[in-house]
């Protein structure tokens, strides 16, 4: 006797999946919605199939076609919920996989690696925060840049930190700030407050 869809599911609710078969063959990114297929079956998401020369071609077998809706592989995409790469850290959340990419950017995609007393280059953006993480002691801690009118941006370092702890740790910031259009130059020390996390 067929088991049902549903006595599998509760026997294997985890599956080992290479994601990167669930990739368009153009961008290389997670396939999203709607996502065609070739007669042969080779699938592309719809933004890549619109900018290709030939769309009656497949581009990976050549094969002359016409490109359908894949429904079962859109399925597929939906059912798959990816941790956030921050897992662990401070970000608890899951996302459908054709989403990950968007989450990521939400927080400034994954934490950076530092070593303590350790020169590193960091780009900072307006609106964009980054997550550094000391390869040491595994502390997080948060860049955020903020506009500061005529000067450019204003940057704050903060503390990451998941719950108290007995030992408060104390860290202090040597930065150098270089804007490349202007040439303007400055350097700065401060000390680096610490920012509760709440879940």
């Amino acid at each position: 006797m067929e088991q049902s869809a549903r006595q599998r599911s509760s026997i294997a609710s985890n599956a080992t999946v290479d994601l990167e078969v669930l990739d368009c063959t153009v961008c290389c990114h997670p396939l999203k919605p709607p996502v065609l297929q070739c007669g042969v079956g080779h699938v592309i998401c719809s933004s890549c199939h619109g900018k290709l020369l030939d769309k009656k071609r497949c581009h990976l077998c050549a094969m002359d076609t016409e490109h359908n809706r894949c429904i079962a592989v859109e399925h597929i995409l939906q059912s798959i919920m990816m941790p956030c790469p921050n897992a662990g850290y401070w970000c608890d959340a899951k996302t459908a996989y054709q989403d990950s990419d968007r989450h990521e950017g939400y927080h400034g995609g994954r934490a950076t690696e530092f070593r303590r007393a350790r020169a590193f280059d960091l780009q900072v953006q307006e609106g964009k925060r980054v997550i550094l993480r000391d390869a040491d002691s595994g502390h997080l801690f948060l860049v955020d840049g903020a506009p500061a009118g005529p000067a450019g941006l204003a940057g704050a370092v903060l503390l990451l930190e998941p719950h108290a702890a007995n030992a408060k740790p104390k860290f202090e910031c040597h930065v150098a700030f270089h804007c490349r259009a202007t040439g303007w130059r400055q350097s700065s020390e401060f000390p680096i407050l610490e920012h509760q996390l709440c879940h």
